[in-house]
């Protein structure tokens, strides 16, 4: 009965986080939450969907679950690996869309113990360098290895407290995270898949060399050094010891340029560069920016109310086309009655005689696996 009675508060608690990440892209349907590119596309994820624009040719393509192409409306988390997109959902979703764009996957959250769905927000999803992935939810991560069964590391001690807010691998395959909450000892913790999770501050004696806060971006040097962002302080730390470098904005997300400088969006607007040493800010009138993306001499910033282009030391609008306007991907979909074939996250398939519960999407329309 205990365990049942937690279920069912674990339940309680992670509807509640969708149900406020469904309010808060309902007031900013515009949003921008995160943006990537490559040699020949940049990705922009946003609450409907993600639209790609081709380097080459100038055209859009666009994925939402109105046209077919995603399993879900809301979307919260982007990251290219090997030939494939992945894209992550409010509601426990991840769909893999392969090279070319011809062909995609769609992945549920299983449970491995009651084999009903979960409705995780996935907030971050990061692979290293043997492929393996690992997703950031609103509450712990998951981690797929190799195709095996499953596994579950929960990163906070009370689940209702903590969220994931970033992830990165480093060369040596440590996982680096950061978490939001009341819980600040925990705000950043190292993971690996054979060590487990490091709670990294609460090895700290006092006095701390910066001040515990919600940690929402870190990034990782060339030099495998690691920088955090705990409230308005920009912190390394480089395996021995933790340095705090300057204040800078209260930041979302971070990323190193080609010559070094770590850039930072601010939760509340603005943009920061810390030059090695030297720090500069470049303020901008509007709340809530969610992400950048660094690409050669331009950096996007994904805002509420859709993307800014910063160049030249200017900001300029970044015109993102409506989903419904832009061209619908070549996606070989199924025929007639015809159902999709679905995937647990470890690769299993999903089907009608499968003891695992799960949705499909069938005619634009979820349908439920008895």
């Amino acid at each position: 009965m205990k365990n049942v009675k937690l279920t069912l508060l674990f339940l309680l608690l992670m509807l509640g986080t969708v149900r406020s990440w469904a309010y808060f892209y309902g007031q900013y349907p515009d949003a921008t939450v995160r943006i990537l590119h490559d040699a020949e596309r940049v990705y922009f994820c946003r609450y409907k969907g993600v639209s790609v624009l081709d380097r080459a040719t100038g055209s859009w393509t666009s994925y939402s679950y109105q046209n077919g192409m995603l399993p879900d409306e809301m979307h919260t988390s982007m990251a290219l690996h090997s030939d494939t997109l992945w894209v992550g959902s409010c509601n426990g979703w991840v769909t893999a869309i392969c090279d070319g764009k011809t062909a995609s996957r769609q992945y549920k959250m299983i449970d491995e113990y009651t084999k009903s769905e979960l409705y995780s927000l996935v907030q971050e999803i990061a692979f290293d360098s043997r492929g393996r992935m690992v997703l950031g939810m609103s509450n712990c991560v998951r981690g797929v290895v190799n195709g095996e069964p499953l596994q579950c590391y929960a990163i906070p001690s009370i689940v209702s407290e903590q969220s994931v807010e970033g992830m990165q691998f480093d060369a040596k395959g440590n996982l680096w995270v950061a978490c939001a909450g009341s819980h600040y000892e925990n705000a950043l913790t190292r993971y690996t898949f054979e060590e487990g999770i490091d709670f990294l501050l609460t090895r700290l004696v006092k006095p701390h060399p910066f001040q515990f806060d919600h940690c929402c971006c870190l990034a990782v040097d060339g030099d495998d050094v690691l920088w955090f962002n705990p409230g308005n302080q920009l912190v390394k730390y480089d395996g021995e010891t933790f340095t705090l470098c300057a204040t800078v904005v209260y930041g979302n997300d971070m990323a190193f340029d080609a010559r070094g400088r770590l850039w930072l969006v601010g939760k509340n607007g603005g943009l920061c560069c810390y030059d090695h040493g030297e720090v500069t800010h470049y303020p901008y009138q509007q709340e809530m920016w969610f992400c950048l993306d660094i690409d050669g001499d331009v950096i996007y910033i994904g805002t509420q109310n859709g993307v800014l282009k910063f160049e030249n030391g200017e900001f300029t609008a970044f015109e993102v086309p409506d989903l419904t306007t832009s061209v619908r991907p070549p996606l070989a979909l199924p025929d007639g009655n015809a159902v999709p074939r679905m995937f647990t996250l470890d690769g299993r398939p999903i089907d009608g005689n499968s003891t695992a519960k799960g949705v499909v999407v069938k005619n634009g329309r979820k349908v439920m696996l008895k």
